[in-house]
């Protein structure tokens, strides 16, 4: 498993994100050889000397930021494992959202990419984002892992997918520049090759 986190300045909320990511591993009961790519995308804060002073991680520095899909490319290029992993550097993952999501690929040959469920912070403002996020539009936050996802709902936020799956589409498109389009654009590629692949759980 490589488990792949772009990170633009991300200086208050990255070594909380990769020690959640290792707590989950921890808590994993497969025999799984895991990776942590760290993909610092240009940050102008202090992003990268934190990340320097992180164990057990792989830091892949771009000199300026590029875009959140050219640091997942530079991810997948730089990743050996045969499942993707692709968790953005403000989330915390849950300690079981490892074996909850692995889970659900191993059961099911037919199922090529599960995405996990997120929700807004606690008693925090909902941001004309958040709303779309978690809009019954983009989130599907009722659906069960027995439901093909649509695509619009397939977010690569906290997400595995088989990496051959991503080679075969060709990875993110690299000229959408703005959050969420390059999500979009590749989950439509990946539904139109596998039209029942996608799925969701709630892993939080």
């Amino acid at each position: 498993i490589s488990i792949i986190i772009p990170c633009y300045n991300v200086e208050h909320t990255i070594f909380n994100t990769i020690s959640a990511i290792k707590e989950s591993i921890a808590a994993c009961d497969s025999d799984w050889n895991w990776e942590i790519l760290a993909i610092n995308d240009g940050s102008t804060d202090n992003t990268q000397t934190i990340l320097t002073k992180i164990e057990d991680i792989k830091l892949i520095n771009h000199a300026a930021n590029q875009s959140l899909a050219a640091a997942r490319n530079t991810g997948i290029k730089n990743s050996a494992g045969q499942y993707i992993a692709f968790i953005d550097a403000d989330i915390e993952v849950s300690k079981k959202w490892f074996q909850k999501m692995l889970t659900t690929l191993m059961e099911n040959l037919n199922i090529i990419g599960v995405t996990g469920t997120l929700k807004p912070q606690p008693h925090s403002k909902m941001s004309p984002l958040n709303k779309y996020l978690f809009s019954k539009y983009r989130g599907q936050q009722n659906v069960n892992n027995d439901t093909v996802l649509h695509y619009k709902s397939f977010v690569f936020s906290n997400t595995i997918v088989q990496k051959s799956i991503l080679d075969d589409v060709g990875g993110f498109d690299e000229s959408l520049k703005h959050y969420g389009g390059e999500d979009t654009e590749i989950a439509i590629r990946i539904k139109t090759k596998f039209p029942k692949g996608l799925r969701k759980i709630k892993a939080e």
